[in-house]
């Protein structure tokens, strides 16, 4: 990425900053502005981005590892055990569930797939978006239960995701004759390194920036900057000893979270600014390298797998994952359809063609379904928020619980990456 891009990519953001509260009341999100942005300085000519630049390769990581870290670490389990039945059961059977479903359909509506890159589209579409929801997650008429539901299953079903992602393109680079270093052990090394760099990095670098906070050790306002050095670390030690970084940064953000600490609000409050510039910037380059190019190819098995993706998809395995649990009709429909595809999805599109490229027709295809299937969720489940949140307030039948007060403040944030 050339300085001049840099600039444009930095005024966008500041445009953003300066006008985006206006934007927001007409209905336009972030990621709506940074993606049309990026599409179209592209197709003018201003923005030029390689798809395989080494720049771009280390915004793409440092985006979804600081993600990562900010929703495992913002996602209280403690609150998950007590009043997270819903997300829980979303997590645990609908997601596995989805991507199963979102597989078979795959191999079924688009023949050029096989079985590795079918679950490989599956996965990608199977992490959603807290940030796509900002509107439902603020929204009073919507029950608190269900917001809650909504925010944290999205806040950990993208790391939960990720390593289904990654083994599916692996898988995919052998099925296609691609080069790889991994051998199937090498690779569940590498997960598991992972694992283990993120719990010990979460555990002793929460454990430490805790202890010299009591002992006045830091200086106000130095915990944000310790804590986001975390993800940073995290992404430079796991390249330096060849583990998985993303999970690396949600198994150290889930254990961060989790320790006992004062003012919790504070540490998070960085690393989520970061996440959110960065999630920004991901959209807009995004935009400018691979949304257009892949819409080119849509036909009508795209579109028809775009449509399920939304729907059925979706919708059928939260149904079946909530079934003996409480929630009403209105309910399950309403926590089915508000799953917006966004970060995670833009994220591992991007990986996908730094590891696999861009010119077997399977992987084509995948690119082509993930770009489309973005562009319709940010349209549709914007435009659907408000509706569809009076029309639950008319229709449920769920008490609005849990009470707000055993709720720990931070648990909603409709601002969250």
């Amino acid at each position: 990425m050339t300085a001049s891009v840099a600039l444009i990519v930095a005024a966008v953001v500041l445009g953003w900053c300066l006008v985006g509260g206006p934007l927001q009341r007409l209905g336009l999100s972030g990621p709506m502005v940074f993606l049309a942005a990026g599409a179209l300085l592209a197709q003018l000519g201003v923005v030029d981005v390689a798809v395989d630049s080494a720049t771009l390769e280390v915004i793409i990581e440092l985006a979804l590892v600081t993600s990562l870290f900010s929703d495992a670490s913002s996602a209280d389990l403690r609150v998950l055990g007590r009043h997270g039945g819903w997300a829980m059961r979303m997590l645990l059977i609908g997601l596995p569930l989805s991507i199963a479903v979102g597989a078979g359909a795959g191999m079924l509506v688009l023949p050029v797939l096989g079985w590795s890159t079918a679950v490989l589209l599956a996965a990608s579409l199977a992490a959603t978006d807290a940030s796509l929801s900002a509107s439902v997650l603020s929204d009073e008429r919507v029950p608190r239960r269900v917001r809650l539901a909504l925010n944290l299953e999205s806040g950990l079903n993208d790391g939960l995701a990720t390593p289904v992602v990654l083994i599916a393109i692996m898988a995919t680079a052998s099925t296609l004759g691609l080069e790889s270093g991994d051998t199937e052990t090498a690779f569940l090394a590498e997960l598991a390194g992972g694992a283990l760099l993120g719990a010990v990095v979460g555990g002793v670098g929460g454990w430490i920036i805790e202890m010299a906070h009591r002992r006045g050790w830091m200086e106000p306002g130095a915990r944000r900057l310790a804590t986001l050095a975390l993800p940073v670390g995290i992404l430079a030690a796991a390249e330096v000893w060849g583990v998985s970084m993303f999970i690396a940064a949600f198994v150290a953000g889930l254990v961060f979270g989790q320790l006992p600490r004062s003012e919790p609000s504070e540490l998070a409050q960085l690393p989520e600014f970061a996440s959110e510039a960065l999630a920004w910037v991901t959209w807009f380059l995004f935009g400018a390298c691979l949304l257009i190019p892949s819409l080119e190819h849509i036909d009508v098995r795209v579109a028809c797998y775009v449509a399920l993706s939304l729907t059925v998809v979706r919708m059928v395995p939260v149904a079946v994952s909530l079934v003996r649990s409480g929630a009403d009709r209105p309910t399950t429909i309403f926590l089915g359809w508000f799953g917006p595809r966004g970060l995670a999805t833009v994220v591992f599109g991007l990986l996908i063609v730094e590891d696999l490229g861009s010119d077997k027709p399977a992987v084509q295809t995948v690119l082509t379904t993930l770009c489309a299937t973005i562009l319709a969720s940010i349209v549709l489940h914007a435009v659907t928020a408000t509706p569809l949140a009076t029309w639950l307030q008319r229709s449920s039948s769920d008490p609005d619980s849990p009470d707000p007060a055993d709720v720990h403040p931070d648990t909603i944030d409709p601002t969250a990456t």
